[in-house]
């Protein structure tokens, strides 16, 4: 448990570019400093329970942000195919296990 978070776990996942520096040796550029407020939330937790599939709901609020805009996603299970297909068009994130099986994850379109 992280003290003070009552969290058990973090997992963190931020894609980074790398270039070579003037010998030749791999070097990481970080991506800009997050924001603090997200720019939009879509909590996938009542729509799940009710046996629907919240896939296209996402994908349009995900297509309606803006660059450098953030998309926060609470789900009762960490979306690991969501990260895959939003990461292959270009977002980074982030995922936190909140604990009691629900996960915050949030994706960032490049700037």
């Amino acid at each position: 448990m992280f003290p003070g978070t009552g969290r058990t776990s973090l997992k963190r996942h931020t894609l980074v570019s790398s270039s070579l520096d003037q010998n030749n040796r791999a070097i990481r550029v970080l991506p800009e400093a997050r924001r603090e407020k997200a720019m939009a939330t879509v909590d996938a937790r009542p729509i799940i329970a009710s046996g629907d599939e919240p896939f296209e709901t996402i994908m349009a609020a995900a297509g309606a942000l803006d660059d450098g805009e953030e998309l926060v996603i609470l789900a009762p299970f960490e979306p690991v195919p969501l990260e895959g297909v939003l990461s292959s068009q270009g977002f980074s994130y982030e995922a936190e296990d909140l604990g009691g099986g629900d996960w915050r994850v949030t994706f960032r379109r490049p700037s």
